[in-house]
């Protein structure tokens, strides 16, 4: 096998910085070949679960893919198709970790502007102070293999970051969310373009929402007369998702929930939890992924466009990024630190379309940027896929959601059917992008 490693790198440091492998340019056939493959696969019922609104066991799903163009004026753009769409909310779970991860590197950007003697950095180690009652003040990481000859690991933004990619780590979002804070995080969002998405709770953690608008007090460096962050309080008020993409009935799901052991027999309510849009996760990936994409458009299918200009660029350096898409890249196994057992984290734990993608062409001859999201029923993929070899690439960003007993919270999701559903989208974006027809 080749060493994805040394793939990995010549990648970060070239074709990625101007495009696909191999100098090889976008063209519109690419994705929409894969379009097409997408629309047979609904046809004949293997991806039968996007063919539009509920199946006969509540099942559904939605589907956009993207693409980049290049104007006549040398603008680059993200081309955004919702294939198929059903028009009703969804929880976006860890998928809005990639929002955190970039706005925290951009946050730590800014503070190296406004103390440029403090030599700040996303490698700075980081001193939390205790916000809520029980908490102890945090600064050490124990996942976190020193680099230092003696003493503890320190917390810092690379390896938080570097956490939620590779296994999509709970305790690392959160720890994120505590030092960019609420509003901070929601403007840099809004500042890339992205207007509809909101995120507004920690995840895996009880907290009410005026705990969520609080974040704590952080030292910037561990030594004496580091620059500090004050605690701060959000302002920002949750709207629920006010857009024409998302009826609010649909807010409102299944026939019940459980609550403390006990079984709640009224809708389980997601007004106010954190919301995204397929697109607009997309779009961020994108930019990460593609620098210069200055704008966004929709295909006639939408019959929306998403505006142009779409925000400013990330904030980030060249090796900022590339140290990003590395771990976004990257397996659990392949990971130096923290070290990850594969027998507990398999090379598709947080890769949904990759079980797929070994039915077409090895491993070494496949690059997913990623970050998925799994709760509530939700099984969501937000994914860059490129064929080596080849250069063919695409934009793929997908949600489909399952509860048969129409329970909450109870963990009765059926999981297993649902990825193997996005397994066989995995499949037919490989596929089309190898040019193998449908099949074994």
């Amino acid at each position: 096998m080749m060493n994805r490693t040394k793939w990995r790198a010549a990648w970060l440091v070239g074709a990625c910085l101007a495009g696909p492998a191999g100098g090889q340019e976008w063209t519109p056939e690419t994705p929409m070949g894969v379009t097409r493959a997408i629309r047979a696969a609904v046809e004949d019922g293997r991806l039968g679960v996007f063919k539009g609104g509920p199946d006969p066991d509540g099942a559904w799903g939605s589907l956009c893919i993207g693409s980049v163009r290049v104007g006549d004026d040398g603008g680059v753009s993200l081309i955004q198709d919702m294939v198929y769409w059903t028009p009703r909310y969804f929880y976006p779970a860890s998928t809005i970790k990639l929002f955190a991860a970039i706005a925290a590197y951009e946050q730590m950007n800014a503070y190296a502007r406004m103390y440029p003697q403090a030599g700040l950095s996303e490698h700075t180690p980081l001193r939390f102070y205790p916000l809520f009652e029980g908490e102890q003040v945090r600064e050490t990481d124990p996942s976190h293999i020193a680099r230092v000859p003696f003493g503890d690991a320190p917390i810092t933004i690379a390896h938080e970051a570097h956490k939620i990619f590779v296994v999509s780590d709970n305790d690392a979002f959160n720890t994120l969310y505590d030092f960019v804070g609420q509003r901070d995080l929601n403007d840099r969002m809004r500042q890339w373009g992205v207007d509809s998405s909101m995120v507004t709770h920690r995840l895996s953690i009880a907290r009410t929402e005026d705990e969520n608008r609080r974040a704590p007090r952080v030292d910037l460096g561990l030594a004496p007369g580091s620059p500090q962050i004050g605690e701060r309080v959000s302002t920002i008020e949750h709207p629920g998702p006010d857009s024409v993409w998302v009826p609010e009935e649909t807010l409102r799901m299944g026939k019940g929930f459980m609550r403390g052991g006990t079984l709640v027999e009224e809708p389980f309510d997601f007004s106010d939890k954190n919301f995204a849009l397929l697109p607009d996760l997309q779009f961020v990936l994108a930019r990460l992924v593609f620098p210069m994409i200055s704008t966004r458009g929709c295909c006639d299918s939408m019959e929306m466009m998403l505006g142009a200009p779409s925000g400013r660029a990330l904030d980030l350096t060249e090796a900022q990024r590339a140290d990003l898409i590395a771990s976004a890249s990257m397996l659990p196994r392949e990971s130096a630190s923290p070290k990850y057992d594969p027998a507990e984290y398999p090379d598709d734990y947080v890769k949904f379309l990759l079980p797929g993608l070994l039915k077409v062409a090895p491993l070494e001859e496949w690059r997913v940027v990623n970050k998925i999201g799994l709760a509530y029923g939700f099984v969501t993929e937000n994914a860059y896929v490129e064929h080596l070899p080849t250069g063919n690439a695409v934009f793929v960003a997908a949600v489909i959601h399952r509860n048969p007993n129409g329970i909450y919270n109870d963990n009765q999701y059926d999981y297993d059917t649902t990825l193997a559903e996005m397994a066989t989208l995995g499949e037919v974006v490989g596929r089309a992008l190898v040019g193998k027809q449908a099949g074994p």
